[in-house]
């Protein structure tokens, strides 16, 4: 891991997101990219567009100051910081843009449903997960390194889950945790749990895993089963993977996953698959 990307509107929970990211940073010895997007007013008229221009200067002068003083931060110190400024409010659309295509990660903060921070609710949140072609940790507060033991990966265990796992296998390993996989079986996605511990010890095999467990989990929505699982073994983190690929079950994994991210007080991460 050598650049992690956090997006920065100044609010408290994007700086508890640049905190957790200078942990990360120190351990792996990455850079910092801090991302902050500012509007274009919007003019119908000549002198208008001069008058919004000026204002536009001074305003991304005040957004400069503000990053400089970020940078300063005392977590920071020691760190190698680069600063992006870019136009426009749609962060999803920000982060797939070629710039930012050799970011490993990206670290955002939210206060969930009641966040009073723009970017950090609703589509932006959501978009941004779905499309990014990285890693997602999306955390409420900042989180100690120290604390995270117990890590879960939920997931379907295919193919694709074998390639998504393989861009945060050193992520987790990072944390030295006991890492629980995780399937939920719901009504509609069935299957015989000879057939799941199969495919979910050809996972471990593929990926040489150690420190870990293997857990098949009853629910009638994946969701819940996921949620009450984390609840059972006193989760720090959970692991869900993004599906670039249309169809119905992705779908409902996508919903799902948006879903964990407002409801969840511990750290989501989110890695995209094919």
């Amino acid at each position: 891991m050598k650049n992690i990307l956090v997006p920065t509107d100044f609010s408290d929970c994007s700086v508890e997101a640049l905190k957790t990211a200078a942990q990360l940073a120190k351990k792996n010895d990455a850079t910092i990219h801090l991302l902050h997007m500012y509007e274009r007013p919007a003019a119908s008229m000549s002198w208008q567009l001069r008058l919004d221009n000026d204002q536009l200067k001074k305003h991304k002068q005040l957004v400069r100051e503000e990053l400089k003083k970020v940078e300063k931060a005392s977590f920071l110190k020691g760190l190698k910081v680069k600063k992006h400024l870019a136009v426009g409010d749609q962060l999803w659309e920000e982060v797939t843009r070629n710039n930012f295509k050799n970011i490993d990660l990206m670290v955002m903060g939210t206060n969930g449903k009641s966040s009073n921070s723009f970017w950090f609710i609703g589509s932006n949140t959501n978009k941004s997960i779905r499309v990014a072609k990285f890693p997602v940790l999306v955390v409420k507060n900042r989180i100690g390194l120290s604390s995270i033991k117990n890590i879960v990966f939920a997931s379907n265990f295919d193919t694709d889950s074998i390639h998504g796992f393989e861009k945060i296998k050193a992520f987790t390993e990072t944390f030295r945790a006991k890492l629980h996989l995780l399937k939920v079986i719901t009504p509609i996605n069935f299957e015989k749990s000879s057939y799941t511990y199969r495919i979910m010890d050809n996972f471990v095999t593929k990926q040489s895993l150690k420190n870990y467990t293997v857990n098949i989990y009853n629910s009638v929505s994946l969701e819940e089963g996921i949620l009450e699982f984390i609840a059972s073994v006193e989760a720090d983190m959970i692991v869900l993977e993004t599906y670039k690929r249309s169809g119905i079950s992705r779908a409902l994994i996508g919903s799902t996953v948006e879903d964990i991210v407002v409801n969840s007080e511990i750290p989501v991460l989110t890695t995209p698959t094919e």
